[in-house]
């Protein structure tokens, strides 16, 4: 099973994700800077050479998912779409993304594990504050490790094909039929992908992280083949299917 990207080149029906890829970008900006200043305080007031490689080494690795964070960021807001085929037709996460989730995760549980030990009662962690803090950020930990790797294990992500629109996330697995979704819009921001179903106010909402693309690019794909259902067939092979969609929105414009 291969996972790949592609640009998708719709510029009709596609709202601009600038303004909120700046606003992302620049949260991810200040977490890097926060990650780079803190580690460099820690190791320069580090009493031994030892004890310098561990804020060291959290340092490096938050700046590296940082770093990932923010080009997910921004292909996501450049028309970048992830492909996980064959089989069929689906849009995924990540592999930068599980990983950032599971370094994060890691980050935290070796923080935790830090906080608890600078407790006064080595002996009774769980009776100080520290101990406390430090067993939520390990809990905290776990829990984002645990999520990277099922969403792996559990292939999460948008599929469709000429019957489904299936989401699958690391702990549910929604789908609706073609004719129930009458509508797909993009808000949020960060992006969010909305399908109204069946016109009773439910909606189906995908993340664009769990779906690892440019939520516009999606929508304009699943918009043309809910109202082309003639077209399903080129659902099959998603590189194919983009494309057709591709040549169809040029010929139009």
């Amino acid at each position: 099973m291969l996972t790949h990207t592609r640009t998708v080149g719709l510029a009709h029906g596609r709202q601009s994700l600038s303004a909120e890829s700046r606003r992302a970008s620049g949260g991810t900006i200040v977490a890097i800077v926060v990650a780079l200043l803190a580690g460099i305080y820690f190791v320069a007031t580090a009493p031994t050479p030892q004890e310098r490689v561990a804020p060291g080494a959290i340092a490096v690795l938050a700046i590296a998912s940082g770093l990932l964070a923010l080009k997910d960021h921004r292909d996501i807001a450049r028309g970048r779409v992830t492909l996980r085929q064959p089989p069929g037709f689906q849009f995924t996460r990540r592999l930068s993304t599980c990983i950032t989730e599971a370094t994060v995760g890691a980050i935290a549980i070796a923080t935790g594990f830090a906080v608890a030990l600078t407790g006064d009662d080595a002996d009774s962690l769980l009776q100080t504050f520290e101990g406390w803090l430090g067993a939520l950020l390990v809990a905290v930990g776990a829990g984002m490790c645990a999520y990277a790797l099922i969403s792996i294990a559990r292939r999460t992500g948008l599929r469709i094909d000429q019957n489904l629109v299936t989401y699958r996330t690391a702990f549910r697995t929604q789908s609706a039929r073609w004719e129930q979704v009458e509508g797909v819009t993009v808000s949020g921001t960060y992006p969010y992908l909305r399908l109204v179903i069946d016109g009773s106010g439910r909606t189906l909402t995908v993340s664009s992280r769990a779906i690892g693309s440019d939520p516009s690019a999606v929508a304009a794909i699943i918009d043309f083949y809910r109202q082309h259902p003639g077209h399903r067939h080129h659902l099959t092979d998603a590189d194919a299917a983009i494309t057709w969609v591709e040549q169809t929105h040029t010929a139009v414009s």
